[in-house]
């Protein structure tokens, strides 16, 4: 079971595997939208899908509270268009 965890006092969700951790940062911008900046998975985690799965709670956790997405990060932008439910996040 992966272990994520939104440090929002960071303005991260952090997936923890082993004794690493792969990350999503945001901030939001000025008219309240999440605004996903950057996922980034260290050296050797990668090849696995965390990141995907990381960035795939992110995305619902945007659905489920109302929040609309800046896809910044080109991994999220991607995963965006290749999930139609979440083209309602931008």
């Amino acid at each position: 079971m992966k272990n994520i965890k939104h440090r929002e006092d960071e303005k991260k969700f952090v997936l923890e595997v082993g004794d690493g951790e792969c990350e999503l940062l945001y901030e939001f911008s000025l008219d309240g939208k999440m605004d996903i900046q950057r996922t980034y998975t260290p050296d050797n985690l990668r090849g696995q899908g965390l990141a995907k799965v990381l960035t795939v709670f992110v995305l619902d956790f945007a659905l489920e509270n109302g929040l609309k997405v800046i896809p910044t990060c080109w991994y999220t932008a991607k995963v965006i268009d290749e999930t139609p439910k979440y083209g309602a996040l931008l």
